[in-house]
């Protein structure tokens, strides 16, 4: 049977609230979505990020910028500036590198700035080594070094306190190389833990004021590599820099200090970082501020 006409004038008036009604429900679905997802972003470890161990008995064991090699097989006394090499010679990345590690060592010679390529096993690395040019005095294994890091070739920088500078990871670009060419030449433009900023003021903490706030306040780190990139060893969360804007406002905490893990992005990916969550007024610091490049991934130094 036909409803009549006048029934739907009567009830015409009530048509924009139902349609107000209908978008309000959809808004709190929307709503209730994003938060559902955060949540579970929250209990279920993005699969890029590395979640072992990062407390301060084990962070200790890889290459930041801060971390005090101690003393050992090199001693960092002997010279105002340290170049030390971890490479391999099954490294392609390394191989490739072969001719401008030995521009390095014959400059490093020249200004008198130690240089110590480290390799896996010296008695399979011979041939290697001399294309580079190293003696055996100047020879020493990944063990001698006493640090872990994410890849070969990586090429520490280190002051005469055997306090690690810079790390540059990876087969060098142009970019790269005129820096490390430029700390060897000219002492002024050695970096320095204590300066390297993405903008002149973020404040790029050395290893041992990372543990230090660690164990005073609340604090994470962010992965913001992308997915499928190498990721952060040590971050406790991994949101990547194109995700950034979006769920950071919901899965980090305001009150926190969040630590920018740039250990594996060039400075400009890093610098974007840090300008996204400072736009929206987080508290932002960077840690392991350096240059990543092509390298042949490795597990662990033996």
């Amino acid at each position: 049977m036909a409803v009549p006409s006048a029934f739907w004038a009567s009830r015409r008036h009530l048509l924009p609230r139902a349609k107000s009604a209908l978008r309000e429900i959809a808004l709190v679905g929307v709503i209730s979505a994003i938060v559902v997802l955060s949540i579970d972003r929250l209990s279920t470890k993005p699969p890029n990020a590395s979640y072992a161990s990062h407390a301060s008995n084990t962070i200790q064991d890889w290459a930041f910028v801060g971390a005090h090699l101690g003393k050992g097989f090199v001693n960092y006394q002997a010279h105002p500036f340290t170049l030390v090499l971890l490479s391999s010679p099954t490294c392609v990345y390394c191989r490739q590198s072969t001719n401008f590690h030995s521009k390095l060592r014959g400059l490093s010679k020249a200004e008198n700035v130690g240089f110590y390529v480290a390799v896996p096993d010296k008695s399979q690395a011979t041939t290697y080594l001399s294309e580079i040019g190293i003696s055996s005095t100047s020879a020493i294994t990944w063990k001698d070094v006493g640090v872990q890091v994410e890849g070969t070739p990586t090429l520490l920088g280190v002051d005469s306190k055997g306090i690690i500078t810079r790390v540059w990871i990876g087969r060098s670009n142009s970019a790269d190389q005129q820096q490390i060419i430029s700390a060897i030449q000219r002492p002024s433009e050695r970096p320095s833990s204590t300066t390297v900023s993405v903008d002149g003021k973020t404040a790029n903490y050395s290893l041992e004021k990372l543990l230090t706030l660690r164990a005073t306040r609340a604090l994470d780190i962010i992965d913001v590599a992308d997915h499928g990139a190498r990721s952060s060893i040590y971050a406790d969360i991994n949101i990547p820099v194109s995700e950034l804007l979006i769920r950071s406002p919901y899965e980090l905490i305001a009150s926190q200090l969040h630590v920018v893990d740039c250990s594996n992005l060039n400075v400009g990916a890093c610098r974007g970082a840090v300008r996204i969550l400072q736009q929206q007024h987080f508290q932002v610091a960077t840690f392991g501020l350096g240059s990543s490049s092509e390298s042949c991934a490795i597990s662990r130094v033996p």
